[in-house]
């Protein structure tokens, strides 16, 4: 979302984002309540602070920050057009009620798609909250000038609830900055030199690891190889983090390692410290959200190695360009004998990473994506 206010404003539009204050997993960060950044002007709402790490405080982060920008909204003089996210994931109702009572343009971002991936990550069950949840979502689609959405498969399973939006809906990727992150050889990246992985064969993860993130199966996978020429490097926070970091203890995997998020100077050298980049989504969850470091790893041009189904938009992209591996048993016996081929053959692997930077540069760079949501926001402006 910085990449695309940035970019927007340096395509000469005059951009506001109100946010909430950075925390993240516990972590409080100060920051100014308005502030202006590469052009971009943030206003921070208020909202209750409190540790996203359990399902209270999540919910109780995401209802606050919502309160408060409904009335921010319904207050504000100022005539725009407002883009909302999914996340938290009833925000977008927010600009269906200024629209209704203000009479302003939105468009809605779709990360994923409620209450359908709630459920199926038993996060919630179906049922009169997922029915209430529904007829909303059909108030919000149905008035917004405009809904973009990640990938077809989210198109579809959109359309296939709502076709009467068919026509307002635009699929827009997610992307990576190509200057930002590049391929590099590990003798030349400074992480894998101070980490002793420069004579390793390096699986990585990198990202959330959460309920959606079907995570224990890599773990299954390096008991089965069981190599120590073999690491396994975990980069993030998430609910399932503590369990992962338990199982790994339980059976005394000493080549398993977890790193907190790394600050973001770091992630060229994390990105690209690795010889294969794990993706990994929960089964059934295809369609309705799209992992969006599976972009970054594209561009690191390394092997993707994605735990998907292979009805998803990154299975397609992968089996496309021939970047990677693709999953879709969710079998850590095939995970680990896809590892070991990787690691016996370095030169199909080398091959994969470089159809991974192909494949980035052709679809998913930053100034791509930038031209279709300009076009897509001038046209409803």
């Amino acid at each position: 979302m910085t990449d695309l206010a940035i970019g927007l404003v340096n395509k000469g539009l005059d951009v506001i984002v109100y946010a909430g204050y950075p925390s993240y997993w516990g972590v409080q960060q100060k920051s100014q309540k308005n502030e202006k950044f590469n052009g971009v002007t943030i206003n921070r709402i208020f909202h209750i602070r409190s540790d996203t790490r359990t399902k209270f405080g999540s919910i109780l982060i995401a209802v606050s920050f919502f309160l408060f920008t409904v009335i921010k909204l319904l207050v504000s003089s100022e005539k725009r057009l407002y883009l909302f996210v999914t996340t938290p994931p009833f925000l977008p109702f927010a600009g269906y009620l200024q629209k209704k009572i203000r009479k302003q343009p939105y468009i809605i971002i779709v990360h994923d798609i409620h209450p359908e991936i709630a459920i199926k990550i038993h996060y919630m069950n179906a049922g009169i909250i997922s029915k209430i949840w529904d007829i909303l979502n059909n108030l919000v689609y149905n008035n917004a000038d405009s809904i973009i959405v990640l990938g077809k498969c989210m198109e579809t399973k959109i359309t296939d609830k709502y076709p009467q939006i068919s026509n307002r809906i635009h699929v827009i990727q997610n992307w990576e900055d190509p200057d930002f992150i590049r391929p590099m050889l590990k003798d030349q990246n400074k992480f894998s030199r101070e980490n002793n992985l420069l004579e390793k064969f390096v699986i990585t993860y990198s990202g959330n690891m959460g309920i959606n993130h079907n995570l224990e199966i890599v773990i299954d996978a390096a008991k089965i190889i069981n190599n120590p020429d073999i690491d396994f490097i975990f980069f993030g926070e998430g609910s399932q983090k503590r369990k992962l970091i338990d199982l790994c203890q339980a059976s005394s995997l000493s080549n398993v390692r977890f790193f907190d998020f790394q600050p973001l100077d770091n992630l060229p050298y994390t990105m690209t410290c690795g010889d294969a980049i794990i993706i990994s989504q929960e089964k059934g969850t295809e369609g309705l959200c799209v992992s969006s470091k599976f972009y970054t790893a594209l561009a690191a041009g390394k092997p993707v190695i994605a735990i998907i189904g292979e009805d998803s938009e990154i299975a397609e992209t992968i089996n496309q360009f021939k970047c990677g591996v693709v999953i879709s048993n969710y079998n850590p016996e095939t995970l680990a004998k896809s590892i070991l081929e990787l690691q016996s053959d370095m030169v199909l692997c080398q091959t994969l990473g470089d159809n991974a930077r192909i494949a980035f540069e052709h679809e998913f760079t930053l100034e791509i994506a930038l031209k279709k949501y300009y076009t897509i926001v001038n046209d409803v402006i």
